[in-house]
């Protein structure tokens, strides 16, 4: 379970644990009270961690024979200061320990304020092992105050001239520059084309006064703007789109969603076009597309878990070895010597209902819907498990909610930050193989707005589902089907197909070359109304995170997650992350659809490719059914990749279902093509738009520029936008940066950054040179892996 529930920040914590640890703490970003790294090529442990008071804080390293060592935190600078939500200011303590080449620690844990807080695994990448602390929050730059004005256009609509932008408070007397990110969500985001400072007008409302504007630059999304003078500290400042503007600078996203900005006020970077933030003010939850006429202020989080530590003296110094022994050493208690004293494995000593990943049943613990650090947990009283055998023997087990507890624990989750709105399903007790879950949508409808991140986490034995409810759009969803929601119930489905019904399975993967490594899992959602069964399957540009565990020993380097088509007997990639649990491989699968998942182990290999410096990355994409050859045995690796070639890699990366309808608006592209269906699944997500001819010229070899955005925009599918840092400017120290358009430079800096591309010979970008099939293959690689969908 903890896999499951941890998963949701992975790609996220991966990409700033690796890339942005050594920015300024003015960057901001969601981050973990702790972050650890273990090298066992060097022995060494390192790691940083956010609090009010780094003195206090002891962190506890356990060998692998349960060996405790404290060692306290080194704070880095007095003045090294990042700011919480809640405008607390929180220093950085830095942990350095040397304990030996091949010998990971079994257990981290941080004795803050006399409290343990625990430290997680959850993978790494080569020789290096990541850790964290289960928590998230928001750090950065001091919070100032302002609204937003977005959401008083419609979905698709442009600013107009006149149109008010935002407004905002100056946080002192040396700020002149001012990045605007306009409204961004994972797969969808504004866009803003070639801007000028004749473009905008800056007002100081607090003196009724205009403040020149002298530099404007177009990001990604994003625009920068300089005042000709610094603002004045404490004055309230507004934006507007300028009168003599043309009104097609700016527009906004056409999907209907929840989005998110914000407004950075700063100063220019010497030799940029970058800001660098002195204050911001973050605009969540913005609801484009439902037009509101005063503006939306700016949004305040969680604070810091420890940014108040003034009621405690010190860190728990004690020092000796743990004897709890066994497996699973954190569930005993403290005793303050060095002895922990063990309560039993799998057990939560509170009372609540036993962690799914220790086994339990909703039928017993807590009868009450309980708050813990993963979510809120249904105790026994809020589910009632009806069991009931079929034909073939095999039972099923219909799980249905108690309203009343749901829309309980659903209160406890208001105003939680965002990876805290779970609803934890435990069900690993559960025999059945097949598990009915109910949920009353009316319930999940009304809440919609004080927690709209919710997401049930349902786990069986073998297999689990975390489903974001927003996905299902409930409300409008019921509207379609002429109900109210309280008349539809949501079924979410886990069927185990085991034993003959997996045959046919088998024997295809068998045909394919594979074999299977798990039994097939069927995971479908429904909407039910007056028994009528309307299934849901597509989630748009939202991820949906899957589990399986496999039984047995398997090398991981050889299983790939899988999606399989019953109708045409096909099987397709999923992106997958495998990590361990309790000793047992698991599967961690992310896709924007329902179907049939299983895992396979599958090897490719080329006969061209033995002396070529590509041969392990396009081999082990190739392995994961990603990469294809031209022949059966041979890949072309020097040869150039087309725009429909590179196109159809990123649709296979991404575990896209082909759509060919979506690509009939191509003049040039027919349903008899091969790419038909993988262009137009690129263009239904974002992937691709084409050309303003109405082509997408799909036999052209795709320039460098155009890989990087198209690589860019399956990122931010992935849930990783370019934001602020993805500026143009970034690109300065390429002889050549000044050849990127302009419609490129941000994706091209982002990747750059990323290093998910890299320069050519000689320092230069060449933007409008091409890449071979080897060099596109080891770019979808790197993408799949920085946004956290593959392992390293």
């Amino acid at each position: 379970m903890s896999t499951l529930l941890s998963f949701k920040k992975m790609s996220w914590m991966l990409t700033m644990f690796l890339l942005v640890s050594m920015l300024l703490p003015i960057v901001s970003y969601a981050a973990s009270t702790a972050e650890f790294s273990y090298n066992s090529a060097t022995g060494k442990l390192s790691g940083r961690v956010y609090v009010q008071d780094p003195s206090k804080v002891k962190v506890n390293v356990k060998n692998s024979v349960y060996e405790s060592t404290y060692v306290p935190l080194k704070e880095i600078s007095s003045n090294y200061v990042t700011y919480d939500e809640r405008n607390e200011p929180i220093k950085l303590g830095r942990f350095e320990m040397n304990i030996g080449p091949n010998d990971a620690p079994i257990q981290l844990t941080m004795n803050v304020c006399g409290q343990e807080v625990p430290i997680i695994q959850w993978g790494g990448y080569d020789t290096t092992k990541l850790y964290y602390s289960y928590d998230s929050w928001r750090q950065g730059p001091y919070r100032t105050t302002g609204h937003q004005y977005y959401t008083m256009h419609p979905l698709s609509g442009y600013i107009m001239p006149g149109d008010k932008i935002v407004d905002f408070v100056a946080p002192d007397n040396s700020s002149d520059a001012i990045s605007i990110d306009m409204p961004y969500r994972s797969g969808a985001s504004s866009i803003v084309k070639a801007v000028y400072a004749s473009d905008f007008t800056l007002w100081d409302d607090t003196v009724s006064q205009a403040v020149d504007v002298k530099k404007a630059e177009q990001g990604w999304g994003d625009f920068e703007i300089q005042a000709d003078a610094p603002l004045i500290a404490g004055h309230q400042y507004t934006l507007r789109l300028s009168s003599t503007a043309d009104g097609d600078e700016i527009q906004l996203p056409g999907q209907q969603g929840l989005y998110s900005a914000r407004t950075s006020i700063g100063n220019y970077e010497p030799g940029t076009n970058y800001v660098t933030a002195k204050s911001r003010v973050y605009f969540d939850n913005l609801e484009l597309g439902v037009i509101t006429t005063g503006g939306t202020p700016g949004s305040q989080g969680n604070g810091a878990p420890f940014a108040d530590m003034s009621s405690c003296s010190g860190a728990d110094t004690g020092t000796g070895t743990d004897t709890g022994g066994g497996s699973n050493p954190g569930n005993g208690t403290d005793t303050g010597n060095g002895t922990e004293t063990s309560t039993g494995a799998g057990n939560d000593p509170s009372g609540g209902v036993a962690s799914p990943s220790a086994g339990g049943n909703p039928q017993t613990g807590n009868t009450e819907p309980k708050e813990t650090n993963e979510g809120v947990r249904l105790g026994s009283g809020s589910l009632t498990v009806t069991e009931s055998a079929g034909a073939d023997g095999k039972t099923t087990a219909t799980v249905a909610f108690n309203a009343d507890k749901l829309a309980q624990a659903l209160n406890l989750l208001k105003g939680k930050d965002e990876d805290k709105q779970v609803v934890i399903v435990d069900l690993s007790g559960m025999k059945a193989a097949t598990a009915n879950v109910e949920i009353p949508a009316g319930v999940l409808a009304s809440t919609a707005n004080q927690a709209p991140h919710v997401v049930l986490a349902i786990q069986g034995p073998n297999a689990g589902y975390l489903l974001p409810v927003g996905v299902l759009n409930l409300t409008s969803a019921a509207q379609k089907l002429g109900v109210s929601p309280d008349d539809v119930k949501v079924v979410v489905s886990l069927v185990q197909e085991s034993g003959a019904a997996a045959e046919p399975v088998a024997n295809k993967a068998a045909q394919a070359g594979m074999t299977l490594a798990s039994d097939p899992y069927e995971f479908s959602v429904s909407l039910v109304v007056n028994g009528k069964s309307t299934p849901v399957n597509d989630f748009g540009s939202t991820l949906v995170t899957r589990t399986i565990k496999l039984a047995g020993t398997w090398d991981v380097e050889l299983l790939v997650g899988v999606r399989y088509d019953a109708e045409t007997q096909t099987f397709y990639p999923v992106p997958t992350v495998f990590t361990q649990v309790d000793g047992q491989i698991e599967a961690v699968m992310q896709r924007n659809g329902n179907s049939t998942y299983a895992v396979v182990t599958h090897q490719q290999t080329f006969e061209d490719l033995n002396q070529h410096w590509s041969k392990a990355d396009v081999e082990w994409l190739a392995s994961k059914m990603i990469a294809q050859g031209m022949t059966e045995t041979t890949f072309s690796p020097d040869a150039s990749i087309t725009r429909a070639q590179f196109a159809s890699l990123v649709v296979r990366a991404l575990g896209l279902a082909e759509d060919q309808a979506a690509a009939a608006n191509f003049s040039d592209v027919t349903a008899k093509d091969w790419y038909a269906g993988a262009v137009g699944a690129a263009v239904k997500t974002g992937l691709v738009s084409g050309f303003e001819d109405r082509t997408f010229l799909p036999n052209a070899i795709i320039t460098r520029e155009q890989m990087a955005v198209m690589a860019a925009r399956a990122l931010a599918f992935a849930g990783q936008e370019a934001g602020a840092n993805a500026s143009a400017g970034k690109l300065a120290k390429y002889a050549d940066a000044g050849a990127v358009s302009g419609w490129a430079e941000a994706a091209f800096s982002q990747m750059i950054q990323t290093g998910i591309m890299q320069g050519t010979g000689d320092a230069e970008l060449t933007p409008e040179g091409t890449a071979t099939r080897a060099q596109a293959a080891v770019v979808v690689k790197r993408l799949l892996q920085t946004a956290g969908l593959m392992n390293k």
